[in-house]
């Protein structure tokens, strides 16, 4: 039987593509899409690859991603977090948050 060769998608940057976060190439999936699915929601790496149509070792790639890049993940996260609030809150205008 011919063994079958899984290939993880790459984990890039695209300008003018998700903000230029790091996203699994060909898709708009960010990583940190993954790891709050994954790490925050509690969900099992085939749930995600299901969720984002991924296979489970683009998820792996992106939990890669994310263990050799911790800070910035979780930079990015808050500061999206953060924008959101400020959205909820009403001190968003003209698409830019109010310092």
């Amino acid at each position: 039987m011919p063994e079958l060769e899984i290939q993880a998608r790459k984990i890039v940057r695209k300008e003018g593509t998700c903000g230029g976060v790091p996203i699994l190439e060909g898709t708009r999936v960010r990583v940190s899409d993954v790891v709050v699915h994954y790490d925050f929601k509690g969900k099992s790496p085939e749930k995600v690859a299901e969720e984002f149509s991924l296979s489970v070792a683009d998820v792996f790639s992106a939990l890669t991603y994310y263990f050799e890049h911790p800070g910035e993940i979780r930079e990015e996260i808050r500061v999206r977090e953060d924008f959101f609030k400020q959205i909820m809150n009403g001190s968003h205008h003209n698409g830019r948050a109010s310092v």
